[in-house]
């Protein structure tokens, strides 16, 4: 299925466990084929619907060392995967290939309009759909196993 696509992009992700459930922050380091890492900090706020608030800014490594330094170690959970791009003529598909703290692959599709037709590819037509399911996301799988990425 993977085959035709280009390199993967590695990703790591933590989450900061925020007191107020409806806020969460991640810090990610994106290393690219090439061998470059991008650092991101991202703050969401989650709402009842699929819907959330995303306030997404590029970071210098100093800058993420430092956020992952000062958050407890028992406030962070953590989460390593392959993504992989899938571009068809209706949608742009991110497929992860979750690494740790579990093996597991997910697709995500975003809709300009949650009321869109999701058209799946033929590589993706065994694909159950768990949209919407918490148990599902990056930060429920990252908290399955709370360990910081030394210990991973």
């Amino acid at each position: 299925m993977l085959a035709d696509l280009d390199e993967p992009k590695a990703i790591e992700q933590w989450y900061v466990i925020h007191p107020h459930q409806d806020r969460q922050r991640r810090l990610r380091a994106t290393t690219h084929h090439s061998g470059q890492v991008l650092y991101q900090e991202t703050m969401k706020t989650l709402n009842a619907s699929l819907s959330r608030l995303e306030q997404e800014r590029a970071i210098s490594q100093a800058e993420f060392f430092k956020a992952l330094d000062e958050a407890a170690s028992d406030n962070l959970t953590f989460l390593r995967k392959l993504r992989y791009v899938l571009i068809t003529q209706h949608h742009r598909f991110e497929i992860d290939h979750i690494l740790y703290p579990e093996n597991l692959w997910l697709a995500e599709v975003e809709l300009l309009d949650p009321s869109d037709e999701v058209i799946l590819p033929p590589a993706l037509s065994q694909a159950k759909d768990v949209t919407g399911l918490p148990e599902h996301s990056n930060a429920a799988i990252a908290s399955r196993l709370p360990q910081r990425a030394s210990q991973a």
